[in-house]
């Protein structure tokens, strides 16, 4: 709770330095509770906007509070996830990489060679590999982005 709190309050704009796995990963888990919790109390409340299609069938439902939440902490979530990256030596620049080539790259194989069932997958492939970047070992030594933020926390 202590790395949700101080990343969405005192690192909320912070995108220099490095993140400790443990600093991500308690923030990614405070971060899905809060946003299941919100989903919950959007449906138990009512707070939900539905989309329909031409005919009046309902498409989506788009939860209020949770929207509200997710634009909210956007930029922290990018922040910590630029740090984690940082300290395994990558840029931070690199989270969008994965998250948009990706779907360009499956698009262009649905539009050429037909693969339309492909396209359901698209955004994983970016998630998945920035999951497996994020859960590594950070570098042990001082790097570009900062020093080692394990060695401040050793007495």
């Amino acid at each position: 709770m202590k790395y949700y709190i101080e990343t969405i309050t005192r690192n909320y704009f912070y995108f220099d330095g490095r993140a400790r796995r443990r600093e991500y990963w308690w923030f990614v888990l405070f971060d899905t509770i809060v946003m299941l919790l919100l989903t919950v109390a959007d449906h138990y409340f009512g707070w939900i906007i539905p989309l329909e299609d031409s005919s009046g069938k309902i498409m989506r439902v788009v939860e209020i509070s949770t929207t509200v939440y997710i634009f909210a902490t956007a930029f922290p979530r990018i922040a910590i996830t630029t740090r984690r990256l940082h300290d395994i030596g990558k840029s931070g620049w690199l989270q969008l990489i994965l998250i948009i080539v990706p779907p360009i790259g499956w698009a262009l194989l649905v539009i050429f060679c037909g693969l339309f069932q492909l396209l359901a997958f698209t955004p994983f492939v970016g998630w998945m590999i920035l999951v497996v970047m994020c859960a590594q070992d950070g570098q042990r030594w001082d790097n570009q982005y900062g020093p080692n933020p394990k060695r401040r926390h050793r007495y």
